[in-house]
């Protein structure tokens, strides 16, 4: 999945981010500087160098580097927003939607739910027939987004962060 369906807001472009272009990583660190209200690991310690390329290269088992896109959400040439997203995981035709991150100013606005529904669009003409995303379960933000998108509980486990929810949405 390469090729992102655009959304309807002028000053709004996304595009695959690359580990490995020095400054997608500058960027990319800046912005999670920008979010420690998400990102809490780094109200203690500015991440490392290390820390922001596994971003871009941390993969669950059994995946491989080619089913993992790292897009960047510009609001003219300003990094506000990233998709990590992991093509057929975990099995063929579901896929797993790591991070979909907004600086603060842009959550809970129609941007947030028109870049939802194109990067929806962009994974279901690509043959997938499932979303899948985590979070943690006491999140009330997060859960009546996700809600409202149509996503239904599957399972919790404990994770790093406390429990986390395990969602899925049929979309093919």
């Amino acid at each position: 999945m390469k090729h992102f369906n655009t959304v309807d807001f002028p000053s709004i472009h996304i595009r695959l981010l690359d580990g490995n272009n020095e400054a997608d990583l500058v960027i990319f660190k800046e912005f999670l500087l920008r979010t420690k209200e998400y990102f809490t690991d780094y109200l203690v310690a500015e991440p490392t160098d290390e820390q922001v390329k596994e971003f871009f290269t941390s993969l669950p088992s059994n995946t491989t580097p080619s089913q993992k896109y790292m897009y960047g959400i510009f609001d003219r040439d300003r990094l506000m927003g990233f998709i990590d997203w992991l093509e057929d995981y975990p099995q063929k035709e579901t896929g797993t939607l790591g991070y979909f991150v907004l600086e603060d100013e842009y959550r809970r606005t129609k941007l947030a739910q028109e870049l939802y529904s194109a990067l929806e669009k962009t994974v279901s003409d690509t043959g997938t027939k499932n979303i899948r995303l985590t979070f943690i379960e006491n999140d009330k933000r997060a859960a009546r987004f996700w809600e409202k998108q149509g996503y239904k509980a599957i399972s919790t486990y404990d994770g790093d962060y406390g429990k986390q929810l395990v969602v899925e949405k049929i979309i093919g």
